[in-house]
This record gives C-alpha cells, structure tokens and sequence, in this order.
C-alpha cells in the first residue's frame, strides 16, 4: 500500500528569498504562486512545500518545523565544508558543536544541522553500515574509530540461501539500493550479478571494506516496449535518486537479441543465462518488503567461492571461449584468492596461473 514519503512542508516568511536558499541547495523549484513553492526533492518521487506566512512564527519543536534530506556518507563527511561555500553555517545541535557529522550509534545514522533563513530546522543525514549497541552520541571520527577496534573481520560462514539473505539484511547499502529500485515499480524487476556475488564473497574472505562495483546491475522484463531509450531513462531516475551508484539498467525482454540467443521468458530466466552459476543471482522486496532471492542454479558454487559456467556457455566452443576471456578479464582471483576457477569442456584454452 504505502510506498514513500511524498511531500513535507514547511512555513516561510518571504517566499523569494526561501527559493533562492533552497535552489542554493540543489532542489529543483517545481510549482510557484503567490505565496507557495513546491520544489522536487527526487524528481517524481517526493517534494517539498514552502508556505509564505505568519506561521514561520512557531516555535520550533523535532516535531514541527524540521526536514531531513537523505545523502550518502561520503558526501556528508564534507557537508560542512559544502555548506559553508553556500554561506551557511552548520550549527549546534544536542550539545554538540558542529565540529564533523553527528553519529547516532544505535539507529545507524550520522547528521549535519543547519537553518533555513526562517529557522526551519533542516538536516543531511546518512546511513552507516551497522549499529552499536550505546545510545551516547559521538561525532562520527569517534564512531570509526570504535568500529575499527571493535569489529573482527573473520570470514563468516554461509550454508544456505537464508544465510545470503539475513547477511543482505545487515547490510544498509544494500538494503537501500532495493528499496530505491523498488519505487520504480519496474515489471518483473531484479538488482543481480556482481552486486550479490560480490557481497558474499567479501563476506567469505573477511574483508574489511566492500569491493568495489563497477555497476550495480538492474533487470527487469517489458516485452512490451524494448526500447533501449528506457532502460535509459529509468537509468537517470536512479541516479536523480541515489546520483553515487553505478547504476546499470537492462530490460531482459530484448536482451536475448544483444546476447544472440532465444528469447528469453522472465528476468529469472534471463539471470539463469548469465555465464557464471555464481554469477546468476538475484535479488528484490515483495509487498512486505522481504528479500526475495532468484538462484536458478542454486547457491552451493557461490558459497563454496566454486566460479564454474552456467550450462547454456558449456555448449559451444564460441560460449566456452566467452566464459574463459571473462574470466581473464575480471580478475576474480587476484580481488578474492580463495576463488576456484572451472573451465568448461569445450574451453578453447584454458588458463591455470
């Protein structure tokens, strides 16, 4: 039912002037009469409201008067300095001076306050990869610097695709990139390939910091339209949503004529032919927003860090040798070494270093 937050508003004294600050800030001014502006916050997605009033008056409360804006935490560990070079001075806030990014340890986020030119109060906030169990706040310096004597990176233990999806659920990045995929409401939608392998075969090596992406990989299934331009298109609304991911968007009802085989029949299906078994993952949120995971080929090569062809690139030399030059190609073994590479039969030469 329930799918976002489409608008806040918030009270203004002077409508020119409120306009100007929050263009300062990036929002895009949608809607404007003679004493209301309403400016996209993601285009399509959420806005705000500026209200010219007597009601900017009001004594400011948490629950009244105050918006917080979603960043990544890259960016919000130079939001100071951002803001400072759009003349705003980021400000104090639960006795804390705004020295760095305020760190709530129990809810997993960190913050930078400020006003808007009427008092509102506003705030960047981002999440952080996990939670402490302790409810003092700390700025966020503090905060890497317990986590980085506290956390032990030992490989951890995966049997099952249950295992794969409670370790997904730990993950806030994660979790993020498919509640925001998620609202575009794609038919038969998957965020696949690397973007689950990856994250498991980190976690099976103890890696301390995530790999990184070259994409984060998006499916989905259209056979109605099978235009390239849409994919392109949902491609820019990801990124308007989340502009620091690599995202990759792919409708798998024509990708069979990219890839010269038969049609494909779903998303699954399609993820199902993609050239490594460990590879062929997928991940989503049904209504309930639980994890859904697609492994056609099961789970036991991931988890086994076994990288073997799916069988539809054991059966020609021409997919054997497409299989073996990604393999050259992506280096899987030299970014995690416990991986064991198996070649096909039809393997027109076969690489052993």
């Amino acid at each position: 039912m329930i799918k976002g937050l489409y608008e806040a508003h918030l009270p203004v004294s002077n409508l020119e002037i409120s306009i100007a600050f929050y263009e300062s800030l990036g929002l895009k001014l949608y809607k404007k009469d003679e004493t209301v502006a309403f400016f996209w916050i993601i285009e399509g997605q959420s806005w705000l409201g500026l209200w010219e009033g007597s009601e900017y008056q009001t004594k400011h409360h948490p629950s009244l008067r105050h918006i917080a804006f979603q960043v990544d935490l890259h960016d919000l560990e130079h939001a100071m300095e951002w803001l400072k070079e759009k003349g705003i001075q980021a400000r104090k806030d639960f006795g804390m001076e705004p020295i760095e990014p305020i760190v709530f340890p129990n809810q997993a986020h960190a913050s930078v306050y400020f006003d808007d030119p009427d008092g509102n109060s506003l705030e960047l906030i981002a999440r952080l990869p996990f939670e402490l169990d302790r409810t003092d706040k700390m700025y966020l310096s503090e905060w890497k610097d317990i986590t980085k004597k506290t956390e032990r990176h030992i490989p951890m233990k995966l049997t099952n695709e249950q295992d794969i999806i409670q370790l997904v659920q730990k993950d806030p990045w994660m979790m993020d990139i498919l509640q925001t995929v998620k609202q575009l409401h794609l038919p038969d939608w998957w965020v696949c390939a690397g973007f689950v392998r990856s994250k498991i075969w980190d976690t099976l090596h103890g890696f301390e910091e995530r790999t990184p992406l070259p994409d984060v990989d998006v499916v989905y299934f259209d056979a109605e339209n099978i235009d390239e331009s849409e994919e392109k298109k949902y491609e820019k609304q990801l990124l308007n949503m989340s502009p620091n991911v690599p995202w990759s968007v792919k409708n798998e009802a024509r990708m069979h004529i990219i890839n010269n085989m038969p049609p494909f029949s779903s998303s699954v299906d399609a993820i199902s032919k993609f050239p490594e078994t460990a590879t062929a993952l997928g991940l989503k949120l049904n209504e309930q927003d639980e994890i859904v995971l697609a492994a056609p080929w099961g789970v036991q090569d991931v988890i086994n860090l076994e990288l073997r062809p799916t069988p539809c690139y054991e059966e020609t030399k021409e997919y054997a040798h497409m299989y073996e030059e990604r393999v050259l190609t992506k280096k899987w073994q030299e970014k995690w070494s416990k991986v064991k590479v198996f070649y096909p039969l039809n393997a027109i030469y076969i690489n052993t270093n």
